[in-house]
């Protein structure tokens, strides 16, 4: 009993690796159809309210723990492609736009000289479907409306609301189960742009 056992194992490792080497070889079309594209796009927008999640915990000013607050910073920062992914930000008061990398961007914030800081997102929604590109990743754009407001001693002294695209990619990642690489999709945001701000 207990050889046989062993053998239906080693069948089953067997005929595990081999659908794990044809799913590699599959052409990305036929791993990425119109369903998962689906749910690719709804883990974006899970993703996109995760990155005002951690923006609120940076800019309260009530966590007085800098720890939280940089902790927080590494979270937001696992949700892009690459620390260089870049994050643009503008003023009412002035038309340059200035672009930071994400982390630098994130610890700006973090220091704002107000006594209070909201930034809120609302109206998330896409504006460009997934399309593969050349390098064989897919992309697609979320635009959104970020209200931005700044308190100083209780009293409003800046406000701003400025319209933002998110670049969103899906690319392959390779995970290590024992000896075999297994290759897998993940979603992930890309650069910050900004379209307008009034």
């Amino acid at each position: 009993m207990r050889k046989i056992a062993i053998v239906k194992v080693m069948i089953f490792f067997l005929i595990a690796s081999l659908s794990v080497n044809a799913q590699e070889k599959q052409p990305v079309e036929k791993l990425l159809g119109a369903e998962d594209l689906k749910i690719f796009a709804t883990n974006a927008l899970q993703k996109t309210k995760e990155l005002t999640k951690y923006i609120s915990t940076i800019t309260d000013k009530g966590i007085k723990d800098n720890e939280i607050k940089l902790e927080a910073t590494d979270l937001a920062v696992e949700l892009f492609v690459s620390e260089d992914n870049v994050v643009e930000v503008s003023n009412a008061n002035r038309s340059e736009v200035i672009g930071y990398k994400i982390r630098e961007y994130l610890n700006k914030i973090r220091v704002l000289a107000f006594t209070k800081v909201e930034i809120t997102f609302y109206d998330v929604q896409y504006i460009s479907e997934f399309k593969k590109g050349p390098d064989g990743k897919y992309y697609g754009v979320i635009t959104f409306f970020q209200k931005f407001e700044g308190y100083k001693e209780g009293k409003l002294v800046y406000k701003d609301v400025t319209q933002k695209n998110i670049e969103v990619v899906i690319d392959k990642v390779t995970t290590m189960y024992g000896s075999k690489k297994v290759e897998r999709w993940n979603v992930l945001l890309g650069n910050i742009t900004v379209k307008e701000t009034k």
